[in-house]
């Protein structure tokens, strides 16, 4: 009898674990969807997303082969700067190597134009090739005309950094 229950319960634990990882798929899936133009167009052969490992969510290609990392800003509360319009959500995406490949937004209410204006004068690209330690040493400047939007991203960089 002994026997009969520890193999139900283990079959029932290897069924939780693996409910739990596609619970936990799932979740880092719906956290990072809000940023998959800016990655699709950052990474061309991103084709999904993985599982979340430690505060980054996998993203993969079409083989599930995992070609970087997406840190978005940790759940916890957190002090954020607003845009002009409100906050910008910020996400970073990481090589496997651990360099920074892109900054990329998400949800956000500012006005497009400046979103562009931003991107249009490379703001975005600021960070990119620098590893985590060499990036929050930087001091970025804003683009002139969209200070406020660059402000708000800059301290979502900062706290995505920072997160260990």
């Amino acid at each position: 009898m002994k026997k009969f229950i520890c193999m139900i319960l283990t079959a029932f634990s290897a069924c939780a674990v693996f409910a739990c990882e596609d619970c936990d798929k799932k979740a880092a899936s719906t956290a990072a969807q809000e940023y998959i133009n800016d990655i699709s167009a950052l990474l061309p052969k991103f084709s999904s997303f993985g599982k979340k490992v430690k505060n980054s969510i996998e993203l993969l290609d079409k083989e599930k082969k995992v070609i970087a990392y997406l840190r978005v800003a940790p759940d916890k509360k957190y002090e954020r700067k607003e845009g002009f319009n409100n906050y910008i959500n910020t996400a970073i995406v990481f090589s496997t190597e651990g360099k920074i490949l892109g900054v990329v937004i998400g949800k956000n209410e500012e006005t497009p134009r400046f979103i562009e204006k931003i991107r249009d004068a490379g703001f975005m690209k600021r960070w990119n090739g620098k590893t985590s330690e060499q990036a929050e040493k930087m001091n970025v400047d804003s683009i002139s005309g969209a200070t406020w939007s660059c402000e708000a991203i800059k301290s979502e960089i900062s706290v995505i950094l920072n997160e260990k």
